[in-house]
């Protein structure tokens, strides 16, 4: 996939301000990549997350927190494409660090380039295990998958009284494999029987077979771990077979795009979410109304994590003390170290902060339900 380097508030935002920044003295921007997937069915992710990353950019600009040049290169939906836009963003453009790829199997593939180069990497959106144990310089502040779950199963058994349920995952993608582990073991530590589990592979549209094994199930609820295409489909198609009974989801079917293809079949969908759109705090607030006040459309999780990931950043940056002058060598190397020291930054998420173990340490998270077409907080039955 190409990469698309330029100004980017110019054509997506505003006008890139030339404005003194701290830690740059002189005023020379840093340049950060961002991989995220912009065509295909990746897109569906990837324009929140780019969004999210350019609304922070543009805010930080504006007010001359820093000066940063975003560097966007598309990694479509595969790992071929994050290869290939790492390798152009380290190699051609030089950035100083990366957010990024979209994918948790792209990071798989991808991050092991930036650990060679020396290139510090910030994932978003990447919740399978095993991400920050790729090397040195990867660093992520989405919460993993793992982490979630737990308290995802143990509210749906509470809310929903959940004794029997049936699995289905897509077995061709890292972090859907590893959701559906997380939830296997934490349906296990709960004591609720799995009657059923079922695969299915990524870029399939017809689901009566497996879906035909659910109804015939009879679960009380149907755990999906699935990216958010074959998670939409899922869901219209078990509605128009006549199953009702709620689905409760990965990290995949946390998305905006997941209520607006399946509509009314989304009702009841409950998931784990390390965002809600009424988190009360003043950074929250200003995220929400930036992003809304420029793209016309709510933020969803990603974006809101997108944002984090770059104050992240920024952040690292600022503490960095670059001038904007020196070798890519020493700044990739200094922003490392500084994305190190990152404790209880306060972002949309809530406050977050970078362990010893490169990985978000986010003590607050919440369990999310479907109600009139909108992601809520999970506290109650309906």
């Amino acid at each position: 996939m190409g990469v698309m380097r330029r100004r980017l508030w110019g054509i997506l935002l505003i006008a890139a301000l030339a404005v003194p920044a701290i830690g740059t003295a002189q005023g020379q921007a840093i340049r950060v990549g961002l991989a995220v997937g912009i065509k295909g069915d990746i897109a569906v992710y990837g324009d929140q997350i780019r969004n999210g990353f350019l609304v922070a950019f543009r805010q930080f600009n504006e007010r001359g927190l820093i000066m940063i040049d975003p560097i966007i290169a598309d990694t479509g939906g595969s790992r071929e494409g994050a290869i290939d836009a790492f390798q152009k963003l380290i190699r051609r453009d030089e950035v100083a660090v990366i957010l990024g790829p979209v994918l948790s199997s792209q990071a798989f593939a991808a991050d092991p380039l930036a650990v060679q180069a020396r290139v510090p990497v910030v994932g978003v959106s990447n919740p399978a295990k095993g991400i920050p144990e790729i090397g040195p310089t990867i660093f992520r502040i989405s919460t993993p998958e793992a982490a979630q779950i737990p308290k995802e199963i143990a509210t749906a058994k509470k809310v929903l009284h959940l004794e029997r349920v049936v699995i289905l995952y897509d077995n061709a993608d890292d972090s859907t494999v590893s959701g559906y582990r997380a939830f296997a073991g934490e349906l296990e530590k709960n004591g609720i029987q799995v009657a059923d589990t079922i695969t299915f592979d990524r870029g399939g549209s017809d689901f009566s077979e497996p879906l035909g094994r659910v109804k015939a199930a009879a679960p009380q609820a149907i755990i999906v771990s699935a990216l958010a295409r074959e998670g939409t489909l899922l869901l219209t198609q078990a509605r128009r077979l006549g199953i009702s009974v709620p689905f409760i989801g990965g990290d995949g079917l946390n998305d905006a795009s997941v209520l607006a293809g399946a509509g009314a079949a989304a009702e009841g969908l409950i998931v784990g979410a390390a965002w809600v759109p009424s988190a009360p705090s003043a950074v929250n607030l200003k995220f929400y109304s930036a992003y809304k006040d420029t793209y016309k459309r709510e933020p969803n999780q990603l974006a809101a994590q997108a944002y984090a990931g770059a104050q992240v950043v920024a952040e690292a940056i600022r503490r960095a003390r670059l001038a904007g002058g020196e070798d890519i060598r020493t700044q990739r190397s200094r922003i490392t170290q500084a994305l190190k020291t990152i404790k209880n930054l306060e972002t949309p998420l809530g406050r977050i902060s970078i362990t010893s173990a490169r990985d978000v340490d986010q003590p607050r998270t919440y369990v999310a339900v479907v109600r009139g077409g909108r992601f809520v907080e999970l506290t109650s039955p309906w």
